[in-house]
Formats: C-alpha cells, sequence, structure tokens
C-alpha cells in the first residue's frame, strides 16, 4: 500500500501591523470649520487657534489599542501616560483614544500653548513679549483662585490633575493644563462663566 504522508503544516506569519494614518494642519482645520460642536464657546475656542496650529501637526485618532500601537511606534522610548489617558501631545503630534472634540481641542491647546508657557517658567521667559509675559501671569493669578472653588464631578477632576503637577512642581506643565481645561470643558466654562485663555491666545 502506498503511504501518503501528512502535509507539513505551513507556519502562519503574523500580518504587519497596519497603523493609522495621521490627519495634518489642514484636514484639522476643515474639520474645525466645518464640523462645528454643540459647545458655542468650544467652537470659538477652536478658531482662535487655527492661526497657531504648527504646520508639521500630525493627528491620530482611533481605538485606544490603534492609539497604543502608533505611539509606541512613533515614540518607542518615551513615556506618554497610561492606558486611561484618552489624549495625549508630544511635540506635534496629538493622539486622541475616544473619539471627542473637547479632547482632541484640549490637546490642540497644550500644542498651540505648552511650548510659550514651558519657555516663560522654565527658559527665564526667553523670548516672550511684554504681553504674554502679563498672560501668563495672569493665567497664574485665575488657575490660583481656580484651585479654591468647588465644582462637579470635570471641575474637580482637573483639580486633581493640576494640583498633582503642582505637588512635583511643574509650575508649567499645572498652568498649562489650567489653560487647555479652562478653554475646553463645557463644565468649567459654566462655573466661571468666563474664557480665562482669551487674553492669552491674543497674545500669542
Amino acid at each position: 500500500p502506498v503511504v501518503q504522508a501528512a502535509p507539513t503544516p505551513v507556519a502562519k506569519v503574523p500580518a504587519a501591523p497596519t497603523f493609522i494614518k495621521p490627519m495634518g494642519k489642514k484636514d484639522i482645520v476643515d474639520m474645525i470649520r466645518n464640523k462645528p460642536t454643540k459647545n458655542k464657546i468650544l467652537d470659538f475656542v477652536l478658531n482662535q487657534l487655527l492661526g497657531s496650529l504648527p504646520n508639521d501637526l500630525e493627528v491620530y485618532m482611533g481605538t485606544p489599542m490603534e492609539i497604543v500601537a502608533v505611539m509606541a511606534r512613533n515614540h518607542p522610548k518615551v513615556d506618554l501616560g497610561g492606558p486611561r489617558e484618552e489624549g495625549v501631545f508630544y511635540q506635534n503630534k496629538v493622539y486622541i483614544k475616544n473619539g471627542s472634540m473637547e479632547t482632541l481641542s484640549h490637546e490642540l491647546v497644550h500644542v498651540t500653548t505648552y511650548g510659550l508657557i514651558l519657555r516663560y517658567y522654565n527658559e527665564n521667559m526667553r523670548g516672550l513679549t511684554a504681553g504674554q509675559r502679563d498672560a501668563v501671569r495672569n493665567l497664574e493669578a485665575l488657575m490660583q483662585g481656580f484651585m479654591k472653588l468647588d465644582g462637579g464631578f470635570e471641575f474637580q477632576g482637573a483639580q486633581i490633575i493640576i494640583q498633582d503637577q503642582l505637588d512635583k512642581g511643574n509650575k508649567a506643565e499645572a498652568v498649562a493644563e489650567y489653560l487647555a481645561w479652562a478653554m475646553t470643558n463645557e463644565e468649567i466654562q459654566e462655573a466661571l462663566s468666563v474664557i480665562p485663555g482669551l487674553a492669552f491666545l491674543k497674545n500669542m
């Protein structure tokens, strides 16, 4: 009898990972102009940011798994926070895990303003105009007042994040977080009845 050997199983080669493609500055500008949110204050803030977005901006929006993968590829040696972070920015790259326009707006505020705030606190105000220096000083004073207020769940969440940075001695990060939360979170905007960062944006 003819004995036929069983065919050798072919090992499955894992598929190469496919990464989501980033949106560039033009994509984000078009999105902001053509897809307004239900929050008029947030729409106003976003339109104020348009002129300050970096030309090499890259925004990645996807599932948490997709975002973690692309962050690991783009920044293999950088700690960009834990899995609970809904939005992250690093240099001119923004990563959004929850698809939220508020989260995107928060990170865009960081991208456009963090470098200036950092120069004020960590680089002896290098290259800042008198108007910019005054704007940062005013933001810090507003932040200190904000930390003494009572508010709802998101209000308190922002205070915890800001206080954590203050406890670590990271005043630039604390002021930057205050600015981003105050300019993009509806609950905080309603509680404050003002947009604290407008004077800052006008001096950028």
